[in-house]
């Protein structure tokens, strides 16, 4: 679809007689309607690009791409985001894209999975950010090695990728490696990271 309608009656009444539109006595405004449009309207953008609205609320705001975030053979990469600590109402975006040579990769191997994270803020209010990063089994050849598996980050789109090491400390803020890589029950291959920015990650 395009876009959303809203349609909206009100209705006003005065004294214990006069409480339903059905009374002797009405007051109300015609119906109205407002539109918004979607945001997206290309459908299959919707597999690899997911803007969100992040709310200041004082619990964990989680977002993410794919059907319940997991991946599938339709759509076989997947990112799950989640804000810790969210300092100020902002928007958010998943970007994902499956570059088509080994230059686009660099310095990550290729073939590689790309999620960009976007996340407009301030800067003076720092955030906490768990980003689990996924690929179907189905685009595992056969000579994958989940052991040489692994992520390059880089906050300035600009600026060279570089690998993640694991977290030494479960509390790490800098960017690194919470869990993984693994597989999960389906076969799927799982890394979890700890960031404290926005940015790019090719997975591979």
């Amino acid at each position: 679809g395009e876009k959303i309608d809203f349609t909206a009656l009100a209705f006003h009444g005065e004294g214990s007689t006069d409480q339903n539109p059905t009374a002797s006595h009405v007051d109300q405004t015609p119906e109205q309607t407002a539109s918004a449009a979607l945001n997206k309207d290309v459908p299959d953008k919707l597999k690899t690009v997911i803007p969100t609205f992040v709310t200041a609320a004082g619990e964990p705001f989680t977002f993410f791409t794919g059907y319940g975030g997991s991946p599938s053979s339709a759509d076989p990469h997947t990112t799950n985001v989640q804000i810790a600590l969210n300092a100020d109402f902002t928007t958010a975006e998943i970007a994902e894209s499956v570059p088509k040579n080994s230059n686009a990769c660099k310095p990550a191997p290729f073939p590689c999975f790309r999620s960009e994270l976007t996340i407009p803020g301030d800067g003076a209010k720092p955030r906490t950010l768990q980003v689990i990063l996924q690929r179907h089994f189905s685009t595992l050849g056969r000579n994958f090695d989940i052991n040489k598996a692994g992520v390059y980050y880089s906050h300035d789109p600009l600026a060279t990728p570089v690998r993640l090491k694991g977290c030494v400390f479960t509390n790490d803020i800098a960017p690194c490696i919470l869990n993984g890589p693994m597989y999960d029950g389906s076969g799927n291959v799982i890394i979890e990271v700890t960031v404290d920015e926005n940015g790019s990650f090719n997975l591979f």
